[in-house]
């Protein structure tokens, strides 16, 4: 791993499951890797996928585990399947314990009335929280430095878990304080990643995802310029479109066709689309951008296309089949669990029955950026690795920016990676090994200017909230 022998020793856990009145609310299924080295101090990174119905297989044969699975890109009909070696495994700086929340993986509920609180954003983070105490005690890890990576909805889990950890003023608890938290492909600020209708600052921050979507199937003519360039350019549009979708009514002539100028510009559509609406939300261009051939780009990596009335998502339908063929195979192999054994590798059933607030109402507040917020007053040292895909239209590197940008966090404790690939970016080889070497440095180092100067990474742009590059400020102009 990463040039270096190592010894691991991999095994799947069971831990029990408590509310927080301490009622039992399942089982908790974990793999846990370990080295063989004796190092009570070496850090753990807890990490789970999102959902919130998923289990964590898509980390752990994607990027995290000891073995993983090969993928082909775009380009190709679908994943080749192949299981192999993970030498991009940050085992070497780190050990790695992947959770499956209940109702995922081999995880279970103990009854069906504990159904409620395990299947809510509160109850769901008081649990692995839990599990997360329990394991550092049984393997005497307690003085070990704690990282938790979460992916998509995971990372709305880790600022929930962060604040549970950090006892948020609980009598009788003691604070465990994380170190570091490695966002993936995050929706903490969920309201800007689904773009909801009138949401102006989420169609705002969506557009740069466009842009970049534009230039990889070339519907724009990319002069030269990277998607990395282009990406900057449309975060630096992004407060001009934000203004202007704002005052949309009140424009004047000139500055609405300086602004539908742009956008088509950027998104290679005919002006005449913004004409009725300037805005444009990642699933509307996903389904405008190749309507004259029939087809739809996917979701979770938009640069894969299907048919228009195509069952499922073009970019994952392949991917599913084989995570969920191949998984148990790994289990088997690497920790003795006998293929017959049911492991759900996603759940739907969760999504419809989750309680995304301490109340189910309209009225919540659903203020997971403000979870996160907390735990950074609470725990001012806390580091932030935030890392995506500029394909993904399920989240998406504006909303990252604003995320970033809207957070009093110092740039000293803040790294950022955003990769040419999808939700799922690791996936692509060349992504996979940029991510490790910042996962690497990210929890290895005290110096986040040292893993900023050393990555071979995409670093996110300046932002949502930045000025213009001159060229923009002679479009605005």
């Amino acid at each position: 791993m990463n040039g270096q022998r190592l010894t691991v020793v991999a095994a799947l856990e069971r831990y029990p499951a408590q509310g927080r009145s301490g009622r039992p609310l399942g089982s908790v299924y974990l793999t846990s890797l370990t080295a063989h080295s004796g190092d009570s101090r070496r850090p753990v990174i807890f990490a789970f996928n999102g959902g919130p119905g998923s289990s964590s297989a898509y980390l752990n044969l994607g990027m995290l585990g000891l073995r993983r699975v090969q993928v082909s890109g775009p380009e190709a009909r679908g994943p080749t399947g192949t299981i192999v070696d993970n030498h991009d495994t940050p085992l070497d700086v780190a050990d790695i314990v992947l959770i499956d929340p209940i109702g995922t993986g081999f995880s279970r509920l103990a009854s069906r009335g504990a159904a409620g609180e395990a299947y809510s954003a509160v109850g769901d983070a008081a649990y692995i929280a839990g599990v997360i105490r329990q394991w550092l005690k049984r393997h005497h890890r307690e003085a070990a430095p704690a990282f938790l990576a979460g992916e998509s909805y995971g990372a709305q889990r880790v600022a929930s878990i962060l604040r549970v950890l950090s006892c948020n003023g609980e009598r009788h608890c003691t604070p465990l304080a994380v170190e570091g938290a490695i966002l993936i492909s995050q929706s903490i600020e969920i309201v800007n990643t689904l773009q909801r209708p009138g949401n102006v600052t989420g169609i705002a921050a969506g557009f740069p995802t466009i842009a970049a979507l534009a230039w990889y199937h070339r519907k724009v003519d990319r002069h030269d310029r990277s998607v990395d360039g282009v990406v900057a350019d449309a975060l630096a549009f992004s407060s001009i479109y934000l203004s202007a979708l704002y005052r949309e009514n009140s424009l004047s002539v000139d500055e609405r066709s300086a602004i539908v100028g742009q956008l088509a510009a950027f998104s290679g559509l005919a002006p005449a689309f913004f004409q009725k609406h300037l805005s444009i939300t990642k699933d509307e261009y996903r389904n405008e951008a190749f309507r004259p051939t029939g087809q739809v780009l996917g979701t979770y990596d938009a640069r894969y296309l299907g048919p228009v009335n195509g069952a499922g998502d073009p970019s994952t339908n392949a991917l599913d089949t084989v995570i969920a063929a191949k998984l148990s195979r790994v289990l088997n192999e690497g920790v003795g669990v006998p293929a017959s054994y049911s492991y759900r590798v996603y759940n739907d059933a969760l999504d419809g029955r989750w309680t995304y607030a301490p109340v189910a109402t309209p009225f919540s507040k659903y203020d997971y950026a403000g979870e996160f917020a907390a735990a950074l007053r609470i725990n001012p040292a806390l580091k932030v690795l935030v890392a995506g895909g500029l394909y993904d239209t399920a989240a998406s590197v504006g909303a990252d920016a604003f995320l970033l940008n809207q957070w009093s966090v110092p740039a000293t404790q803040t790294l950022s990676v955003h990769y040419p690939a999808g939700h799922m970016f690791y996936l692509d080889d060349a992504s996979r090994v940029d991510f490790a070497r910042a996962i690497r440095c990210f929890v290895g180092s005290r110096s986040i200017a040292v893993c900023r100067a050393a990555a071979q990474s995409r670093g996110i742009p300046p932002g949502i909230g930045s000025l213009p590059s001159q060229g923009q400020q002679d479009l605005a102009q």
